[in-house]
């Protein structure tokens, strides 16, 4: 037997463990390089989703501060957003990933509260809907409360041109003071620095009795009138304007050129809205109408009873800086108008009230009598689109009274009403156009991720 043979298996032996120790290394380190593969691979997937998620947020997030935008311009410019059902979720915003609802929350007169919540896709990263197998982009969710103040708009500059500016004759009798001298909102005569004007403008004439007294242009409140001084009989104010320059193109050029305070008349406005610089009533109506003071007064003998009971459901501070805009029918008569009374010292600023036919430029019904409530003080101007039937008691009007009927006399008086003209209370009437007011910054409630 040769003694080599034993050595040889043994050495066949060695070869065979080597061999399977080669292949139990190889087979672990694929397994590592597998696992090292598979966790390198979750590892991107997972910065990629994470990167993904980033997006999202930040499209959301973008999507916010552009809905933000679009929401404070409509509340200055429209009224879209504000006057949606409340809790009622309505698309704002759908561009660049970013869809954004908004949700009216909560509202006062003036100021609103809504939910804008932005949905933000990434593009970059996507899921499988498990149950439906669907790629999906990656989205994140988020949302804002805010609180935000409608524009207050530009003050709207009412005639001012006498403490009473008619179309057509005027008769002043009774203890009523008429003053064109200008006095403050609280009622202090201005004196010889003030913006004094005629205590009546009108287009036919003035007849002064009673006790009464006319006052203006710098002459003191007396018991009779210097014409074309404390009164503008017949005036030419309305006049086209190139009557008194001889060019008639001065009638449309933007310029007073005849210097009698009117830009461009062409006669005496056919309706109220002209002498506020509008070519009709429409915004003074819905500003009206969006603050609650619309009433539409039916009947031959106009039904006043909803414009009562909201005098007689506010303060003197709640009246002012309102429109009131009450439309009767054509030929109805007010019969007793009560004017709010809304003096400074309450706080309340100046009221617009108008009363005006269905047919607005028929100028045909009758306002009155007139008084001031509990016999107070009006701020304001009384714009009627028709004919004054006496302005009586004992309250006060500080601002002007414009009156639009040419065929019937305008009876001031036959009471101790004063009517003094305040530039002041003029110029300060409540405006109508947001675009040129101003509001504070919305209000951040609350910031949050919606999961």
């Amino acid at each position: 037997m040769s003694p080599s043979r034993p050595r040889a298996a043994r050495g066949s032996r060695r070869r065979g463990t080597a061999l399977v120790v080669t292949i139990i290394f190889l087979l672990l380190l694929g397994a590592t390089a597998a696992t090292i593969a598979t966790v390198t691979r979750s590892q991107s997937l997972a910065s990629a989703d994470h990167d993904a998620l980033g997006d999202a947020m930040l499209i959301a997030d973008n999507g916010l501060a552009k809905a933000r935008v679009i929401l404070e311009r409509d509340l200055t410019s429209g009224a879209t957003y504000k006057s949606i059902t409340l809790n009622s979720a309505q698309t704002i915003l759908d561009e660049d990933g970013a869809l954004v609802t908004v949700t009216r929350l909560e509202s006062s007169a003036s100021e609103h509260t809504f939910r804008l919540r932005s949905v933000g896709s990434s593009a970059r990263g996507f899921r499988r809907d498990l149950a439906t197998g669907d790629l999906e982009a990656q989205t994140r969710t988020a949302e804002i409360i805010i609180r935000i103040e409608e524009p207050t708009p530009s003050p709207l500059a009412g005639p001012g041109m006498g403490a009473i500016v008619a179309n057509g004759n005027v008769s002043v009798t009774g203890n009523i003071d008429v003053d064109g001298n200008d006095y403050t909102a609280g009622g202090t005569l201005v004196g010889v620095t003030g913006t004094n004007v005629p205590a009546i403008t009108t287009t036919g004439t003035v007849s002064q009795g009673g006790s009464s007294a006319l006052g203006g242009s710098g002459q003191a409140l007396g018991s009779s009138y210097a014409d074309g001084v404390t009164v503008d009989n017949a005036t030419t104010a309305w006049d086209p304007e190139g009557n008194a320059t001889g060019n008639s193109g001065d009638n449309s050029d933007g310029v007073d050129n005849d210097g009698d305070g009117v830009v461009d008349e062409d006669g005496f406005p056919d309706r109220i809205g002209g002498f506020f610089g509008m070519t009709d009533e429409a915004q003074l109506k819905a500003k009206a109408q969006a603050d609650g003071t619309y009433f539409r007064a039916t009947g031959s003998n106009a039904d006043l009873s909803a414009y009562d009971a909201w005098l007689n459901s506010t303060s003197e501070s709640q009246r002012g800086g309102k429109i009131v805009f009450i439309e009767v029918d054509d030929g109805a008569k007010t019969g007793e108008f009560k004017l709010p009374s809304n003096p400074q010292s309450s706080g309340a600023s100046p009221t617009l009230v108008i009363v005006i036919p269905v047919t607005a430029t028929a100028n045909t019904i009758e306002v009155g009598p007139v008084h001031v409530k509990d016999s107070g003080t009006f701020q304001g101007v009384l714009a009627a689109g028709g004919h004054i039937k006496n302005m009586n008691g004992n309250g006060r009007v500080l601002g002007s009274i414009v009156a639009m009927d040419q065929a019937t006399v305008h009876k001031i008086g036959n009471g101790n009403i004063d009517i003094h003209f305040s530039s002041e209370v003029v110029r300060n009437l409540p405006g109508v156009d947001p675009t040129g007011g101003s509001s504070p910054p919305p209000e951040l409630l609350l910031w949050r991720e919606v999961r």
